[in-house]
């Protein structure tokens, strides 16, 4: 046993040595490069061996070297002491005086370049010093390093059985012939896309080499493992009201693989990517014999933008609410043309910086690895990444509700905003929860894509306008009743709704239905030409 926690030890100062070793400054420009170590106002740091470099004030090369280059003028220019240190340390640029020293870089050669570590890092250095290291006792970083959840949990959710407390029966009988109109048991097939969220990264992972795994059979938008007793996913849910739905993942895989099912998600997509998904959904369904592609009823879940956000920071502009938006809609669009029969949940972004709350070694360089923009920022660019997180949501969904994608009776997309103020869950002592993650601190355990499952059915079994914005641990799920039958959308969740006239609306031109006011007024003036023509026949006669 000490060997092994001396091995998990050893891992952990190897993960944080990788991620020392690609900061800037940090070990490895203290060698008389020509960096000056960035005025930092140490002159490299040559201190303790007084008259090493043969005793005539720096010898070897003295003043030599790059005088002055590597990123001159960065930091704090030439203060400190400049020209000093210990003369004759025998590195070239210590100790020179005026050689370089001092006088060059004194704000005129790179005033602007800014600090020598970059931001994002020094973010890092600054938040992960205690806070990060709750002891000193090696053997308190195993959990971490290997998963508590899996060690103290292992079968979960295996060793919980979720009661089912619905009525199956909610079937049209007749196939329906409007989106508007589908209720669970209508649902033939179920698809899914967007990023590592939806392919389950991780899901199923208690040690570190598991999160490469994709356990497609646990994500809460498609995963058909075992039933829902013991896996509560949308898919399974489905499956209660018709035992043949077609589509869900299984087991692990990639987008590609058997087990994939009609699941297109891949890990680090952007919405950028979401047309590419789009066609690739189109083509698997299509090709598939055991899909009827022109009359099968078909689900799919959208949930893309983590990855956006993530990189916000690095260029605004290419992820800006208003790129991220057009994405997702050039997507549906896609999916509007192509794919008949179809009802798709649009799931709104989470807001990322709330996983920022777990911590520890392995937390902390994870986090730092997936999403650096979000995560160890102070309370103002917290504020500011907050607000950009809901320009996004709010900007889709008023894009969705819009009417844009109701314009076919076979079609429409409903925004779900069950993740928008979704946070940490807490344990009964008051701390973030670690068993709704996986152990990389990041993506969801199969206990939390259970309980976004959850809040995602329940969204859709609430009217648009009255949907809950955050999951609740623990929720019952809700169930389809005899005067709410059907998957609200933005028609059917209209004051006055009433499925019998259903057809009427598409003659409305303010829903963005099909038949419009110019149609209707090519059918007056026909009406009129007819009449016209048959008073001029009676008096003729």
């Amino acid at each position: 046993m000490a060997g092994f926690r001396y091995l998990a030890l050893v891992c952990v100062v190897l993960t944080l040595s990788v991620i020392s070793a690609q900061i800037p400054g940090q070990g490895r420009h203290n060698q008389g490069q020509g960096r000056h170590n960035q005025g930092q106002g140490r002159h490299n740091q040559g201190q303790g061996r007084p008259n090493q470099g043969q005793g005539n004030r720096g010898q070897g090369i003295p003043g030599q070297g790059f005088p002055g280059q590597g990123f001159p003028g960065q930091g704090i220019p030439g203060q400190g002491i400049p020209g000093q240190g210990i003369p004759g340390q025998g590195r070239p640029n210590q100790g020179q005086g005026n050689q370089g020293q001092g006088n060059q870089g004194q704000g005129n050669q790179g005033p602007t370049q800014g600090h020598s570590i970059n931001p994002k890092y020094e973010r890092f250095l600054n938040f992960i010093k205690l806070p990060s290291f709750p002891s000193l006792n090696p053997t308190s970083y195993i959990p971490d390093l290997l998963g508590a959840d899996c060690l103290t949990k292992p079968a979960w959710p295996g060793l919980k059985t979720f009661q089912f407390p619905c009525k199956t029966n909610s079937t049209s009988g007749a196939v329906p012939t409007n989106v508007h109109l589908l209720r669970p048991g209508d649902i033939k097939v179920i698809g899914a896309m967007g990023d590592s969220l939806t392919a389950a990264s991780g899901a199923g992972a208690c040690l570190l080499p598991q999160l490469a795994f994709e356990y497609r059979g646990k994500s809460f938008s498609h995963g058909g493992d075992q039933t829902y007793e013991k896996v509560p996913s949308i898919a399974n849910i489905l499956k209660k009201f018709n035992p043949n739905l077609k589509g869900f993942g299984t087991g692990t895989g990639r987008w590609d693989s058997k087990n994939a099912g009609m699941s297109v998600g891949f890990p680090g997509d952007l919405s950028k990517d979401m047309t590419l998904q789009a066609e690739r959904l189109v083509k698997k369904m299509r090709s598939n014999p055991a899909i009827d592609f022109q009359n099968d009823w078909k689900l799919v879940t959208l949930l893309i933008g983590a990855n956006d956000l993530c990189d916000w920071c690095k260029n605004n502009r290419l992820y800006s609410p208003k790129a991220y938006v057009d994405n997702v809609m050039a997507a549906l669009k896609i999916l509007q043309q192509k794919l008949p029969r179809t009802l798709v949940n649009v799931v709104g972004v989470l807001n990322v910086p709330e996983v920022g709350v777990l911590r520890g070694p392995v937390c902390d360089a994870f986090h730092l690895l997936f999403c650096d923009c979000a995560m160890f920022l102070n309370n103002k660019d917290k504020a500011k990444f907050t607000q950009v997180t809901q320009d996004y949501q709010r900007l889709l969904e008023t894009r969705i509700k819009s009417g844009e994608l109701d314009s076919k009776p076979d079609f429409t997309a409903v925004l779900q905003p069950f993740l928008h103020k979704t946070r940490v869950p807490l344990t009964m002592k008051g701390e973030p929860d670690i068993s709704y993650f996986s152990p990389d601190c990041f993506h969801l355990s199969s206990k939390g894509h259970a309980t976004a499952a959850i809040g995602l059915w329940n969204n859709m079994m609430e009217p648009v306008g009255t949907k809950k914005t955050a999951w609740v641990p623990g929720s019952r799920l809700s169930c389809p009743t005899r005067g709410k039958p059907y998957i609200f959308t933005n028609v059917n969740s209209k004051k006055g709704f009433q499925p019998g006239r259903i057809g009427n609306l598409y003659k409305s031109s303010s829903a963005g239905f099909s038949i419009n006011k110019q149609s209707s007024l090519h059918l007056v003036i026909i009406g009129a030409l007819v009449v016209s023509l048959f008073a001029s026949f009676q008096a003729l006669n």
